[in-house]
């Protein structure tokens, strides 16, 4: 649920003064249209403090010349991958681009070792865009303490959080990105600079970027784990909002606290304590279906002791709602079949349908085949078909869906199936034509989508349409007729049974496809 911006300030402005809204509705995951904005990453375990003198470069290089390079892809699914364009701010020289390039590489190694992400890494494309900046790492100050030249306007202490970093100048950002990676999933953006910060941050018109740095201020080098806990942040499914963090902040908490429940609402915020039960199936404790406030101050419950969302140092995993959020949100942005065969046009003849599909380190896809929305092979990746067994005077559809059974997604509702479909032109027309004419009997048209006619030599008496597990659906007293029309719109589409009984007692059976 999103919050309208109206109702909230109308709300909580007397609550609050106005600087301090501003900084609600950063923590509160809102802006001023609803999308969501997130914390900044949690504290290490001990924080220097901080030192405003950014990384220092060497003059700006002569020999600049790849602003633009492919760090990982996947040849055979190519753009069918999940696409991670990574945009590098503050970068002067070819020196500092190998720097960042190294903690890029770095990252990428880091994502493998996430139980979600590690089998399913192959399917990250991961690209990277170094344009020069004038000026080396980020400013300081949202409002302008310090000022820094460089090329997406990142910088620290937005909204008075010093490790809150927020690139300003946002369509040169994706402008980059546009030009490089059209086709990206996910934004990132490398500061290159050594101070400790992140963010996740979703723009009025939908636009979402995440933000990291290099980060050799705290003794950790964080940079990976705060840009794998940001991009958990930008990461929304089928609803579900975004991730939110569990860590307690000093800041944070009073706030939370103060805050009506009704505007906890990202996937692992909730008020409802009683009627969805929103992560019941996430949960191992006897009794507990609910999810109150994320844990995200002291006392309030999380389903684990700690989570990515929760921490970065030694990262620990992330919690099942996490797992499950992220590891479908993977899942619906990737297809990982290809080499369809072609569908047939000819009537005769044997054909093999057949796909190819690029499984995870850990295989958890299954297959099936059904041929008129019945299951008639599984488990293979090729099913032979014999043209002369099917019935010509309709046509026919096949399928091949490939679902994904990782057990991260525990909702089993929340798995995605890739389906690729054949429709088989089947109806010949002479020999259709045959088929309903027999014992003096027509049912057309077919395929059909809103009614059919039936015509009969002899008069009809009743009607019965039936599915394939012979439920019946329609029943129609006729009255001794020889033609009659049936509304059939209200049907899904599949293929039906036409039960037709004429006066003189004979029975005839048809099927026919709603399409």
């Amino acid at each position: 649920m999103q919050i309208p911006f109206i109702l909230l300030t109308t709300q909580l402005q007397k609550m609050f003064p106005h600087r301090m809204l501003i900084l609600l509705m950063l923590l509160c995951g809102l802006n001023a249209k609803g999308q969501n904005i997130c914390l900044s990453p949690p504290l290490p375990p001990y924080f220097l403090p901080i030192d405003t003198n950014s990384l220092t470069g060497g003059e700006r290089s002569s020999n600049y010349k790849i602003p633009f390079d492919t760090i990982r892809y996947n040849q055979t699914l190519g753009t069918q991958a999940f696409d991670v364009v990574i945009l590098f701010d503050g970068v002067t020289n070819n020196t500092q681009i190998g720097l960042a390039d190294r903690y890029v590489d770095s990252f990428v190694n880091r994502l493998q070792t996430i139980s979600q992400y590690n089998p399913l890494s192959k399917y990250f494309n991961v690209y990277r865009v170094a344009k020069l900046s004038n000026e080396t790492g980020a400013a300081w100050g949202y409002a302008g303490d310090t000022t820094v030249d460089n090329r997406y306007g990142s910088r620290f202490n937005a909204f008075g959080l010093p490790r809150l970093i927020l690139p300003e100048k946002y369509d040169t950002l994706f402008a980059d990105a546009d030009e490089y990676v059209p086709q990206h999933d996910l934004v990132l953006n490398l500061c290159y600079d050594k101070k400790y910060g992140g963010s996740g941050w979703s723009l009025y018109d939908g636009r979402k970027v995440a933000s990291f740095t290099l980060d050799e201020q705290t003794g950790w080098h964080l940079g990976d784990e705060v840009a794998i806990h940001e991009m958990q942040h930008i990461m929304p499914f089928a609803g579900h909002g975004f991730l939110g963090d569990e860590y307690e902040d000093t800041l944070a908490c009073p706030i939370y606290d103060t805050l009506p429940i009704q505007y906890l609402t990202s996937p692992n915020f909730t008020g409802d304590t009683v009627n969805n039960r929103k992560w019941q199936h996430c949960m191992n404790e006897p009794g507990v279906g609910f999810y109150p406030n994320a844990g995200i101050c002291p006392g309030n419950y999380r389903p684990t002791t700690t989570c990515a969302m929760h921490q970065v140092y030694d990262m620990p995993p992330f919690c099942p709602v996490c797992r499950e959020h992220s590891t479908a949100y993977f899942d619906s942005l990737i297809n990982p079949v290809y080499g369809v065969s072609p569908a047939p046009v000819s009537f005769t003849g044997t054909y093999v349908f057949s796909v190819h599909v690029d499984t995870p380190s850990v295989n958890t896809f299954r297959y099936q085949w059904l041929l008129d929305d019945t299951i008639v092979a599984s488990a293979i990746d090729s099913f032979t078909m014999d043209f002369s067994l099917l019935t010509h005077s309709i046509n026919h559809v096949l399928k091949f869906i490939c679902t994904d059974t990782d057990p991260h997604i525990i909702d089993t509702t929340l798995r995605r199936p890739w389906i690729t479909q054949w429709n088989l032109l089947t109806i010949d027309s002479t020999l259709g034509l045959a088929q309903m004419q027999e014992n003096g009997f027509k049912l057309f048209p077919n395929p059909t989508n809103n009614e059919v006619t039936i015509q009969s030599s002899s008069p009809l008496k009743t009607v019965v349409i039936m599915d394939l597990l012979g439920q019946e659906l329609v029943r129609k007293q006729i009255g001794s007729t020889l033609s009659q029309k049936i509304d059939i719109s209200f049907l899904s589409k599949g293929l039906y049974i036409l039960n037709a009984a004429t006066n003189d007692e004979k029975v005839i059976n048809r099927k026919f496809l709603v399409m």
